[in-house]
């Protein structure tokens, strides 16, 4: 496969790609001290666990271990007063923590994974004064341990991904004073208490659930910057995001909300807004507050026409997905959008497109209007440009493109394959002189003498046509020699070409 070629498989919306629980502990990391002095004991001290520095955090790692008790008194012994940067337990075959199951033993990061605990002791977890993260993911557990978890002063990240919760009550978490990072995503959630959340909470994940209602129990965590609610069943989110100032990342992709109202009024400092796989059929002034919003997927919702007004403040924008929702019209709805470099409209209902729908957008450089009904684009009187670098047309109806592409005087690569095109115009592609890109596999390409001159000036570029009919190079060359061959059509460069070969 050619490098040229590749460029059109590059995921060019990379930005709106769904993150899932992912929790940034910034904060986390400047409490912990450098490692360039820790030292990993002697293999045959911590059998059966081994000790590793690398990559970055040195961590223990002990994995199908039977008895947490001979562990404990190998790490006793060796880690009593320096702490162990990372206790990692996969696939344990132990069957719950007992009482004061780490006593001693002077842990950072604690993480159980992949095991099947049936109980926590009340006290499992006793002092472990130190303790700043505890992952226990996918270790079947039922209840929040809130007993245990009171034992840890220190904690400040708490992961519980994959387990069996169906409930967070207001009292789970009610001790945890300096709780900043907490995931519950991947679980059985349909209840979340008022109250229920530390507000000092930074990063807060609830993806993978069951959760049809919010029941107001973010509301004012004020401190709350990273939220991730994507993948439950949530179908109004009216009066439950209030008072979230600090919110920079809100992921809400494959819930059910039909509406958006009022519910951004107090998200200001948005950066990120996922909203894909949802049934929203409608903006209105719901976006109107999001001036610092660089990012917006809106794929894969039930959008049918936009609104001039529709994308009035998001002077930040820089990247918006619209793929696979109704659209029929696009009434002037970009205009606003001076800061916007990628353009997903793919996958839509588009019969007729117009440059004037984008030219307000003077830092536009990927443009991609795939799968739609397009049959024509709207000419223009006056020839402005854009920075576009990227065009996607593939899969319309195209038996022209009129002058559209000649308004993309920087243009790399363009797709416009399976579309009804018959003819080919070098003077389409050789505006930039950066091109070196063309798919036009799936057209009912002519073969006749003007097109195998348009393939060959096209060759002379140094452009790649991707998908071009194999002509015949001897009429080709026939056609070069013929003196009655007609310029009508061509470009400046070909009929001096063609004039100097009958000559």
């Amino acid at each position: 496969m050619s490098d040229n070629k590749m460029k059109l498989q590059i995921l060019f919306f990379a930005s709106f790609v769904l993150v899932e629980g992912h929790m940034p502990e910034h904060y986390l990391e400047t409490r912990v001290t450098a490692y360039d002095n820790f030292v990993c004991p002697p293999d045959l001290v911590l059998r059966p666990c081994q000790c590793t520095t690398v990559p970055d955090i040195p961590t223990v790692h002990c994995g199908g271990i039977r008895s947490l008790k001979t562990v404990h008194i190998n790490l006793r012994a060796w880690f009593q007063d320096d702490p162990i940067p990372y206790l990692k337990f996969v696939d344990a075959q132990f069957e719950g923590l007992p009482s004061r199951a780490f006593v001693s033993v002077n842990v950072t990061r604690l993480q159980i994974r992949d095991s099947n605990l049936k109980w926590i002791a009340p006290d499992a977890f006793a002092g472990m004064r130190s303790l700043l993260l505890l992952t226990l993911h996918n270790v079947a557990l039922f209840n929040l341990p809130y007993e245990s978890l009171s034992q840890l002063p220190s904690l400040v990240s708490l992961r519980l991904p994959g387990n069996k919760l169906h409930r967070v009550s207001h009292s789970d978490l009610g001790e945890a004073f300096k709780l900043k990072y907490l995931s519950l995503a991947g679980n059985k959630l349909t209840h979340v208490d008022r109250g229920s959340f530390p507000i000092i909470l930074v990063t807060l994940s609830l993806s993978n659930n069951c959760i049809r209602s919010l029941n107001k129990s973010i509301r004012y965590l004020v401190n709350l910057e990273w939220l991730f609610l994507n993948d439950n069943r949530l179908l109004r989110l009216e009066g439950e995001l209030d008072g979230l100032h600090s919110l920079k990342q809100l992921n809400l992709a494959k819930n059910s909300i039909g509406s958006l109202g009022r519910s951004f009024r107090d998200l200001k400092q948005v950066q990120e807004l996922y909203l894909q796989y949802n049934a929203i059929h409608e903006l209105g002034t719901s976006l109107h507050n999001l001036s610092q919003l660089r990012n917006l997927n809106l794929s894969m919702n039930r959008l049918g026409i936009l609104s001039y007004t529709d994308f009035d403040g998001l002077t930040s924008l820089e990247g918006l997905d619209l793929s696979g929702n109704r659209l029929t019209e696009i009434n002037g709805a970009f205009n606003s959008l001076t800061n916007l470099r990628r353009l997903d409209l793919s996958k839509n209902r588009l019969r007729h497109f117009s440059f004037d729908e984008i030219s307000p957008l003077t830092k536009l450089t990927i443009l991609d209007l795939c799968d739609n009904r397009l049959h024509r684009f709207s000419p223009l009187p006056a020839m402005s440009t854009l920075p576009v670098e990227r065009v996607f047309l593939a899969r319309n109806k195209l038996s022209s493109l009129g002058q559209f592409l000649r308004h993309f005087t920087v243009l790399e690569a363009v797709d416009i394959s399976f579309n009804h095109l018959r003819i080919l115009k070098a003077e389409d592609f050789t505006m930039s002189p950066r091109i070196d890109y063309v798919s036009v596999a799936g057209n009912p390409l002519l073969c006749d003498e003007e097109q195998m001159l348009v393939y060959h000036e096209l060759d002379t570029a140094n452009i790649e046509v991707d998908g071009r009919p194999t002509c015949d190079d001897v009429g080709y060359s026939a056609a070069c020699k013929n003196r009655s061959f007609s310029t009508k059509g061509l470009s400046n460069s070909v009929k001096v070409r063609v004039i100097n070969w009958k000559k």
